[in-house]
């Protein structure tokens, strides 16, 4: 029997040191080794910080822009309504003078015609004009820049004979300039 002791006996020191083996290892682990678990949970918490700062400031980022929106919204709600009433003499006159400004003579002016679309009104006239190609280029750059509520809805640039004494080409302008307005609605009658 005492054969038989010996496999135990060795089975039972065998199973010690493994047993001992899996403590030390457990205890090297969490004890000589915490630095994984802890400086895992630093990083996350630095993380956590550059993300709520970065929030922050997306937040002030994302209110300022609601404020300009708000603001820019305004403005165009103030700029752009169209006037009651047709400011075409005063934009004739300012036109005239942008024409002038950059070196093109207004011949002549002549009202067109006059549509009504619902709550618009369109006044037409027709400009005879008088320059050279590149003035008349300037005036029309211009013109484009212009806040007017008008439209140039037709435009025919051609040359004619030159001046002998101002030794540049001179080209006759025929432009159709509509002005727009906002018609007053009628107040609903009561029966």
């Amino acid at each position: 029997m005492r054969k038989l002791q010996r496999p135990i006996l060795v089975i039972d020191v065998a199973g010690t040191l493994l047993t001992a083996g899996i403590v030390v290892s457990a205890a090297w682990f969490s004890i000589f080794k915490p630095d994984t678990a802890t400086s895992k949970m630093r990083v996350v918490a630095g993380e956590l910080a550059h993300m709520r700062a970065d929030l922050a400031q997306l937040q002030s980022l994302l209110d300022r822009h609601t404020r300009q929106r708000a603001t820019l919204q305004q403005e165009a709600a103030d700029k752009g309504r169209l006037t009651e009433r047709s400011p075409a003499q005063h934009n004739l006159a300012a036109i005239t003078g942008m024409a002038k400004k950059n070196g093109v003579r207004v011949l002549r002016v002549d009202p067109v015609a006059e549509v009504l679309y619902p709550n618009i009104q369109e006044l037409r006239y027709r400009l005879e004009t008088a320059g050279t190609y590149a003035d008349h280029l300037r005036f029309l750059d211009e013109f484009e820049q212009s806040t007017f509520w008008s439209d140039l809805t037709f435009l025919k640039i051609e040359q004619t004979r030159a001046d002998m004494l101002a030794f540049k080409p001179v080209r006759h302008g025929d432009l159709v300039v509509s002005f727009y307005a906002g018609v007053a609605r009628e107040p609903a009658k009561k029966p």
